[in-house]
């Protein structure tokens, strides 16, 4: 044992004094110089009464600002170990919180003095004046003091102003009152930073009229961090390169890597939220960002009577991309796939994922199934329509052999074409038993569309066909965003008003809970009774607008502006109902996630499609059918980074589906 750990210790050992070496190398100042001082992350808030603004919203904004007489009163009702000094010390806290202020995180080069590895953070409060700082600072430690945690004095002072302590092999801790740019501030700083004001001077200035956050991420300041990684692990680690190569190439790490600015805030007409991606061109492809702007034809693909939906650039390039990557690094899944390729006559890559474009969109609206999750549809644009249609015809015959082959489900099951107003479906369909699900899909001209029911597939095929509606071209928002911001290259929607109709009921909910909550109880006499909170659903719902995201490159820089109306109960109403709509998704997932832990054969009640596929092939030949397995995991990476950013409501969807193994 002895032996073994020695050697290894050493090894640490070296690694840790080469890393010191190379740092103290790359980060040299000349004597003198102060440290230079990068900021990784910077936010800047106004006040919380800033942030709640629109007259639907002003009752419940009252309500939270008795937060802190409610707080007062709870150790008159003989709750546990909560008395007064506690109670002092959590409105301390929030109203600190709740005033205007920054928080930090920097890279302080060639100072590591304060641990943290060259990192610090700092949160910082704005107050009035001094003497108001400094009463903060009294009863922040006297509640460390009834903690059993008082400062521990280091031996420089960061700050004279403020209280050091030291957490063992970690960082130095900074907490007090400082007099910085702007007036007095009370601040906590972990680590390296020996003066705020260098990271707070690097807020980006706001585009929006009525900001109340602004901020950036700077990802180049990363760098050091994983530089320090990849030599910690050793030069024996090729993942962990592999890793930091796509880092780099995805702008993520490196000298040029790119900034993300971000702020909130409102106009006169609504609400906004612009994500600014800086100098994000060169890096388009890797973080799937399409530069065509969508057309007129392209938007007339989604109904007018949308109440949700998605369309954009930059569809499969990371699916491609980690299909190419599987291949050359795992031998077994380049053996499956061309095990595949023998037993359909289709390669995965050539005919199916370059026969595809590069625009997905999804979408539920009213024309497909009355805009509930029984509507919803999702399509990919052709890239060349004949070659995908062959392979498709070899699949299905496939399908239907290795169906054929397993009894236990194919005596029910089958794919099958069928017409119905001149276009041509495939259904996936459960013969001879009553079971209420029948995915259907169509490749129409340009497009190839899948949906929950025959129904909805048929309509979306219909409109893609151009036997529908104007579009969602014709939506007066798009239309004015469209023409504001030239070359949209992605939209996502949301008919709040629609949606506000499922969400109101958990807006009003949640408004009573505030309100109760802030009621004072009988045990002191009469006091508040707060009443009622959220406005009717005739008064809310009055001119709520949609939300509406749009992506659209500005230069080299990518901006993701999110329209919305100026209450935030709408757009909360507007979310929930949205989410409750697409509930079935998530517990689906969920079930498809717990049938993951099933121990042995795949179970026929209920049975998910992932288990079905490799059963089926199995069927077919044997254990082959193993194989197709690897293709399924890389279909559940299909460019999650890009519709993250720019479909959240997708993005939860895809969170809650499971890992396939």
């Amino acid at each position: 044992m002895q032996s073994v750990t020695r050697p290894r210790l050493l090894r640490a050992g070296l690694v840790g004094l080469s890393v010191v070496v190379v740092a103290g190398s790359v980060w040299a100042r000349p004597e003198g110089e102060p440290p230079k001082v990068q900021t990784l992350f910077v936010m800047k808030h106004a006040a919380l009464d800033r942030v709640l603004v629109d007259a639907k919203d002003q009752r419940i904004a009252a309500a939270l600002s008795m937060l802190p007489s409610r707080i007062n009163e709870l150790p008159r009702e003989a709750v546990g170990g909560f008395n007064e000094q506690a109670a002092g010390m959590v409105n301390t806290i929030i109203s600190t919180l709740a005033r205007p202020g920054h928080m930090a995180i920097t890279l302080n080069a060639g100072n590591v003095a304060d641990g943290l590895y060259n990192y610090g953070v700092v949160f910082s409060a704005d107050f009035e004046d001094q003497k108001s700082a400094e009463a903060a600072h009294t009863q922040i430690r006297a509640m460390l003091a009834g903690a059993n945690l008082p400062p521990a004095p280091v031996g420089n002072k960061r700050i004279a102003t403020m209280e050091d302590t030291q957490i063992p092999n970690f960082a130095r801790v900074s907490y007090g009152p400082r007099q910085g740019a702007g007036g007095w501030k009370y601040e906590i700083i972990v680590g390296t930073l020996d003066n705020p004001d260098s990271a707070f001077a690097n807020v980006p200035k706001a585009t929006i009229p009525e900001a109340y956050l602004s901020g950036e991420i700077d990802f180049s300041a990363l760098t050091p961090l994983a530089s320090f990684a990849q030599m910690a692990a050793g030069p024996q680690n090729p993942q962990l390169n592999q890793v930091m190569g796509e880092l780099s190439a995805s702008g993520l790490i490196g000298q040029n890597a790119i900034k993300v600015r971000y702020e909130a805030g409102y106009t006169k007409e609504d609400s906004l939220t612009r994500l600014s991606v800086v100098d994000a061109a060169p890096y388009a492809d890797r973080l799937g960002f399409g530069k065509e702007a969508l057309s007129d034809a392209e938007l007339k693909v989604i109904p007018a009577d949308a109440t949700i939906a998605s369309l954009g650039r930059g569809g499969l390039s990371t699916l491609r991309r980690a299909l190419d990557q599987m291949m050359a690094q795992a031998p077994e899944a380049a053996q499956g796939l061309e095990q595949f390729k023998q037993m359909t006559g289709v390669d995965l890559k050539v005919d199916v994922l370059d026969a595809l474009g590069d625009t997905f969109g999804y979408y539920a609206s009213d024309s497909t199934g009355g805009g509930s999750i029984g509507s919803l549809v999702a399509m990919l644009n052709f890239k060349d329509r004949a070659k995908f249609v062959a392979a498709h015809a070899k699949l299905v015959e496939f399908a239907n052999a290795a169906l054929a082959q397993n009894h236990e489900i194919g005596k029910y099951m089958r794919v099958r074409s069928w017409k119905e107003q001149g276009v041509e479906l495939m259904s996936l369909r459960v013969n001879g038993l009553p079971i209420p699900l029948e995915l259907t899909y169509a490749a129409t001209e340009n497009w190839f569309i899948a949906g929950v029911t025959p129904q909805a597939t048929l309509a979306a095929a219909l409109q893609a066909a151009g036997r529908g509606d104007a579009g969602l071209a014709a939506s007066p928002g798009v239309a004015a965003l469209r023409k504001r911001h030239n070359g949209v290259t992605a939209i996502t929607f949301i008919d709040s008003p629609r949606m506000l109709r499922t969400g109101y009921p958990l807006v009003s909910m949640l408004g009573s809970a505030v309100s109760n909550a802030m009621s004072t109880p009988p045990v002191h006499g009469e006091g508040r009774s707060v009443g009622m909170l959220v406005p009717t659903y005739r008064e809310l719902s009055a001119g709520a607008l949609p939300s509406i995201q749009v992506g659209y490159w500005d230069g080299q820089n990518y901006v993701v502006d999110t329209h919305a109306d100026r209450s935030m109960l709408v757009n909360a109403g507007g979310a929930l109902g949205a989410i409750m709509q697409l509930s079935p998704i998530i517990a689906a997932g969920a079930l498809g996630a717990a049938g993951q832990t099933r121990q042995g054969g795949m179970n026929p009640e209920p049975f998910s499609m992932i288990e079905m596929v490799p059963a089926l092939a199995q069927g077919w030949q044997g254990n082959r059918g193993e194989m197709v397995t690897p293709a399924w995991q890389i279909a559940t990476t299909l460019d999650r980074s890009r519709y993250f950013l720019t479909s959240p409501i997708l993005a939860g969807a895809l969170l809650a589906e499971p890992a396939m193994k």
